[in-house]
Formats: structure tokens, C-alpha cells, sequence
């Protein structure tokens, strides 16, 4: 809890960090129930915040949509091969 508490902006970092797992993990289960989801940039913070009542320590980090896919969407977006931007040690 020290690492945290004292430090407003790390809790927020921390808060991010979680949430963009936190997505990556529904992403993943939405695929494997057919359907698409994206997350969502451009909304507006202040108004999902008044919206879904949330309390002034806590943060809408993004949002994710979650669907039915949509007919000739990409089955993959184009993507670095992983040996061109990993190395496995």
C-alpha cells in the first residue's frame, strides 16, 4: 500500500494499467464467443463519469465495445510479425 497511497498519479497509472488487462481479457473471451469488440478512444471522461455515478477517486480509463461482428470487418488487423518486435530469451 505504501507504493501506492501517497502517490496519487501511481494510483492512477496502476488504475490504467488494470483496466487495459482487464479489457485485453474480455477482448479475448468476446473473440471466443464470435463476436468483435474494440476499445474505444474520444469519449468524453467527465460525461461517463457523471453518467455511471462514479466517485471522485475513480477514473473511466476507456471503454470497450463488444458486438455482434460486422460483415466483412478484418479478421485480424495487420500486424509486425512477433520476431520483428520480440525476442525470446
Amino acid at each position: 500500500r505504501e507504493l501506492y497511497m501517497e502517490y496519487p498519479q501511481r494510483r492512477r497509472d496502476e488504475a490504467v494499467r488494470t483496466a487495459t488487462f482487464g479489457a485485453s481479457a474480455m477482448i479475448y473471451a468476446a473473440r471466443s464467443l464470435g463476436m468483435g469488440s474494440t476499445p474505444m478512444i474520444g469519449f468524453d471522461a467527465e460525461a461517463v463519469h457523471r453518467e455511471f455515478g462514479l466517485a471522485d477517486d475513480e477514473v473511466p480509463a476507456l471503454l470497450l465495445a463488444v458486438g455482434a461482428e460486422r460483415q466483412g470487418n478484418w479478421a485480424q488487423k495487420p500486424r509486425r510479425p512477433v520476431h520483428e518486435v520480440l525476442d525470446l530469451v
